[in-house]
């Protein structure tokens, strides 16, 4: 191991838009972010300040700390606010992941040297998404830390095209001397003209408008609107946001996040504009489209929403897609079960997200088991959700469908002792108490059911819970069973009042003039009933 004195610590971008770049952490503290620190990324998902490295010579520590960002830091995988990092250790910010390399500096640039014709695959992802094929920064070795100044790797992430070239031209250097002598050289009058352009073209460039940053608090706007957000004020955080995208609209987390309170308030058609409007800034962000096909689907704009889903594939083919992408894509296909016309796709999706992306998440395994429903295996989906529920066993999605999968390969008794547990599991939950309820309606043992769908009854506070209008109509047909007609009644009426449809189809509902009087054939005499 080298000696703390030779220790030249260096930041290896290996997946991201600046993929190839190296980054030296000098003494001291180096921030990364999107638009203020030592080094700018271009990465939307990055705050504008999202984490320091902070190296020390003395010790040859680095670590890191998470500048309250956004999105969060992940080490090695894991959500972390700060910690110590190691040779190896993997960082990711955003859409950036980063290989921590703590050698020399002439075995970092021998080690990481970014190859011309990269291929990056993800065994995860094999067979359905294509490999990257987008071109690699600067694949040319990179200098060593003496000879690389801070201003350097400063600039070096800013570069928004692919860039072969080894050093500067010199002509630009030549041509902006000139330009500086031709400027010294002009009248008074000519040269206050040019400097009054110069302003306005700063003002336009930095204080304000469509194309400059943003106004110097924008973060802490940003952040307040989240604020607001997690304290249930949806309307006054509507209200500056609003405000906000008017003093500057360049941001598409802003315009995110405005459309996620617009939704909670099922204000729709603004919640599709904001996203259109974040994905008019950001094309490719991977959040806004599946977000904004789930909106489409809930309105009912099912071509727009299929054009959407042309870009979702595009993006997974590009492997422009993050944990956060994953899990909002298996959560859009659990919602829309429409959408899984590739069940082969949607297994790869469900597994990488098992095993790599989402490992402290069941998710992967709801979408995997509710894929093999759709294709009638479900002994296959069984074994699937007996696996996600070693994972969390208090998934309420996995113990409903357990129950449902033993219920359908004919073991009543097994469904019933997992809605016993599921009971137990979540005292405070009413979808149990109305799935034995029904199990023992099922069996025809009405006395049975009642308690559970009285306790439905008193969980549920005023009467708002999805469940109960569905627990009045069962109550009421197991009491017209029992020829309890008025009391049956009531409950039915009451539940069809609440919006549950099956109840007003039920006889019980019908007024004397809707029901239809039977046809009576006029008889002779000799046909006459004998009285």
């Amino acid at each position: 191991m080298a000696p703390r004195e030779s220790i030249k610590p260096k930041l290896v971008i290996i997946e991201g838009k600046d993929k190839g770049k190296v980054i030296p952490l000098p003494n001291g503290s180096t921030v990364i972010g999107r638009t203020k620190g030592d080094v700018l990324l271009q990465d939307p998902r990055i705050s504008r300040s999202h984490v320091a490295l902070i190296f020390d010579t003395k010790t040859g520590e680095l670590a890191f700390t998470d500048l309250k960002s956004l999105n969060g830091t992940l080490h090695n995988g894991h959500p972390s606010a700060g910690a110590t990092l190691q040779d190896g250790d993997r960082l990711q910010i955003g859409n950036t992941l980063f290989d921590c390399q703590l050698g020399d500096a002439t075995e970092l640039v021998e080690k990481h040297t970014p190859p011309l014709q990269p291929v990056h695959e993800n065994p995860d992802l094999s067979g359905s998404f294509a490999q990257r094929k987008e071109p690699v920064f600067d694949p040319t070795p990179a200098p060593a830390a003496a000879e690389t100044s801070n201003l350097e790797a400063t600039q070096a992430p800013m570069k928004r095209e692919p860039t072969f070239e080894t050093a500067p031209p010199k002509k630009k250097a030549l041509k902006q001397v000139s330009l500086f002598e031709k400027l010294r050289h002009l009248s008074p009058m000519r040269k206050r003209i040019a400097m009054g352009f110069a302003a306005l073209a700063f003002c336009w460039m930095f204080v304000g408008g469509e194309s400059g940053r943003p106004p110097a608090d924008f973060d802490r706007s940003l952040n307040s609107l989240k604020q607001l957000e997690r304290e249930g004020k949806v309307a006054e955080a509507i209200t500056e946001g609003e405000k906000l995208s008017q003093s500057y609209g360049k941001d598409p987390e802003l315009f995110i996040t405005l459309a996620g309170l617009y939704t909670q308030q099922r204000r729709l058609e603004p919640a599709i504009a904001a996203y259109r409007k974040a994905l008019t800034i950001d094309p490719d962000h991977p959040i806004a489209t599946v977000r904004l096909i789930a909106l489409y689907l809930r309105s009912g704009l099912t071509q727009e929403a299929q054009k959407q889903m042309e870009e979702l594939d595009r993006l997974m083919r590009e492997e422009k897609h993050s944990r956060e992408f994953f899990i909002e894509a298996a959560e859009l296909f659990l919602e829309f079960r429409d959408l899984t016309r590739s069940p082969e796709k949607a297994i790869i999706l469900a597994r990488a997200l098992q095993r790599k992306y989402a490992t402290d998440s069941t998710i992967g395994y709801r979408l995997e088991a509710q894929v093999l429903f759709q294709q009638q295996q479900t002994g296959e989906a069984l074994e699937v959700i007996e696996r996600g529920l070693q994972r969390d066993a208090q998934d309420e999605w996995l113990l409903e469908n357990q129950a449902f999968a033993k219920l359908s390969l004919k073991d009543t008794t097994g469904a019933i002792e997992v809605v016993e547990n599921w009971i137990n599991l979540h005292p405070a939950s009413t979808k149990p108490l109305l799935v034995l309820a029904y199990l023992k309606y099922n069996e025809k043992n009405y006395l049975a059911a009642l308690p559970y769908l009285q306790k439905v009854g008193e969980l549920s506070k005023n009467h708002a819970d999805p469940h109960y209008p569905e627990a009045l109509h069962l109550m009421g047909q197991i009491y017209w069973v029992q020829g309890q007609q008025m009391e049956a009644k009531n409950l039915l009426t009451r539940s069809c009042e609440l919006g549950f449809q099956p109840a007003c189809a039920h006889e019980s509902q019908r007024t004397p003039q809707s029901v239809p009087k039977p046809t009576v054939k006029k008889q002779t005499p000799a046909s006459s009933p004998v009285e």
